[in-house]
């Protein structure tokens, strides 16, 4: 999934916080934003919040660290959705899809 530039270009000038590292790893990857939702708990609202450079609560530190440690290390955002449903356990995980793929909308 392509990221809007401005999305692109606040999590590249941010600064080193946990948010702004998950952005930039999200991006890198073309990880969707409701993936990143799913595996830590927020809303999608949230997540691009953090990516701004809003802080990272207490609540959610724990599952953020451990989603940008898979992000940083995937080759690609298949393989980090993967992981990401094995370690969060989350059942029936949807499939990645790419961007060019089209999907059909009533």
């Amino acid at each position: 999934m392509k990221y809007r530039t401005h999305i692109r270009d606040a999590v590249k000038s941010g600064d080193n916080s946990l948010g702004p590292q998950l952005g930039r790893a999200a991006v890198r990857l073309g990880f969707p934003v409701v993936h990143v939702a799913a595996a830590t708990g927020a809303t999608r609202a949230t997540v691009y919040s953090w990516y701004y450079g809003n802080r990272v609560s207490n609540a959610y530190r724990n599952a953020v660290t451990r989603l940008t440690n898979i992000l940083c290390s995937a080759p690609n955002a298949a393989a980090a959705w993967s992981q990401a449903c094995k370690t969060f356990q989350i059942p029936n995980p949807s499939p990645m899809r790419s961007s060019s793929e089209s999907v059909d909308r009533p």
